[in-house]
């Protein structure tokens, strides 16, 4: 993961591809938190897409957050984690889901 989190700081720009089985893994989600950190320091530019999944299940629609099968599963994932690394994964979420992105279905 130490890796992955180099080529991030390396990059300019970045595309996030929000599946409904994204937020299945920490590692996922870490990755988007230091997304966001450098989205934040003007330093990356992020494009989502949101394939299979609706963008409003993945940003924050209320107050308990996450909604639908992506919902589903993130919350399955925070039940195991800590609080201060769900808020930072939800922070994330909301970040970098209300950029301008792509939404892809089944047909393409």
């Amino acid at each position: 993961m130490t890796n992955l989190f180099v080529r991030i700081k390396e990059s300019k720009i970045a595309l996030v591809i929000f599946s409904s089985r994204y937020a299945e893994l920490s590692w996922c989600m870490d990755e988007l938190v230091k997304m966001k950190k450098r989205v934040d320091k003007g330093k990356l530019q992020v494009i989502p897409i949101f394939y299979k999944v609706s963008a409003r299940d993945v940003k924050r629609t209320n107050q308990e957050g996450q909604t639908g099968e992506f919902g589903d599963k993130f919350w399955a994932l925070a039940k195991t984690s800590r609080g201060g690394q769900i808020m930072e994964w939800k922070e994330a979420l909301e970040c970098i889901s209300n950029k301008m992105g792509l939404s892809l279905g089944d047909k393409r």
